[in-house]
């Protein structure tokens, strides 16, 4: 049973259809390809790792288990992301409720944690940054409270959009703020119109923008103020400038693509519900 457990986990979700787990001799062996594999790839390692640790939970009771799975996509490629993703929530969740006791998964791949994010989205979630720390002689780690950009957002487009969102607010001498503002307003209006236009800003700016003026006016200051000078001065925009430029943007996305708008404002506003 164990052996038919790991070997349809493995070509049903890892797509291992050439390694296979044998019962001969009251031992387990691996065949790859019909012939007994002596030399595994990292890879092959942790699917067969991760499958034969599933199949082990077969006969147990879940809903009193702690489970801890450390970073189960180590070492596979990319394709395996989604399909170890649906492996983990088909098995340990059930229409977005828990099937075991507690669940821990550690990753360090951040688009595998955006995922796991998403579908545990719940108040009784909790995220954590494990950080390493090296004081030259020796390495330890300390468990932090996930910082908020981590926890709140998983685009990036909604997360700059916030940006100019609290700037037009609160708007201030903030000089760190100053000098990233025309880099994440031309980032926000590249993203929109490549997305909308399937152009570049620079020639579809003048489909979103009614106003000539207002277009020719705000990609000035995106193209002019995200580029190095070659005299290499440091060189900030005006505090009047950033706001007068913010306005025009987001009033005229808020104005072009009104459901859009709402609907990145409602993301920010309510960033964890789902």
């Amino acid at each position: 049973r164990a052996t038919n457990r790991v070997n349809y986990i493995l070509q049903e979700y890892f797509n291992k259809d050439e390694i296979s787990l044998r019962y001969e001799n009251e031992n387990f062996y691996l065949y790859r390809q019909g012939v007994r594999a002596n030399d595994l790839s990292e890879g092959e390692q942790t699917a067969i790792a991760f499958s034969y640790f599933l199949a082990r939970l077969e006969d147990t009771d879940l809903s009193k288990l702690i489970v801890f799975i450390d970073d189960p996509i180590s070492s596979l490629d990319s394709n395996h992301l989604f399909l170890t993703y649906s492996l983990i929530c088909n098995q340990f969740c059930h229409d977005r409720k828990l099937l075991c006791d507690q669940l821990f998964i550690s990753t360090h791949n951040h688009e595998f944690f955006v995922h796991l994010k998403e579908h545990f989205k719940s108040p009784q979630t909790s995220m954590y940054l494990i950080k390493r720390i090296n004081n030259g002689t020796t390495n330890s780690s300390t468990i932090e409270d996930l910082p908020d950009v981590l926890k709140k957002y998983s685009s990036e487009y909604v997360y700059l959009f916030g940006r100019i969102v609290c700037f037009r607010e609160n708007p201030s001498v903030d000089f760190d703020q100053l000098y990233d503002l025309p880099n994440i307003v031309r980032k926000i209006l590249e993203t929109y119109c490549q997305f909308r236009f399937q152009k570049e800003f620079k020639q579809s700016g003048k489909l979103l923008f009614d106003n000539i003026s207002e277009f020719t006016r705000v990609y000035k200051f995106v193209n002019h103020r995200s580029h190095s000078r070659t005299d290499g001065v440091l060189q900030f925009p005006e505090l009047s400038e950033c706001r007068e430029i913010v306005e025009i943007t987001l009033d005229t996305i808020k104005n072009k693509d009104r459901e859009h708008y709402d609907s990145i404002t409602e993301k920010l506003n309510h960033p964890n519900r789902t």
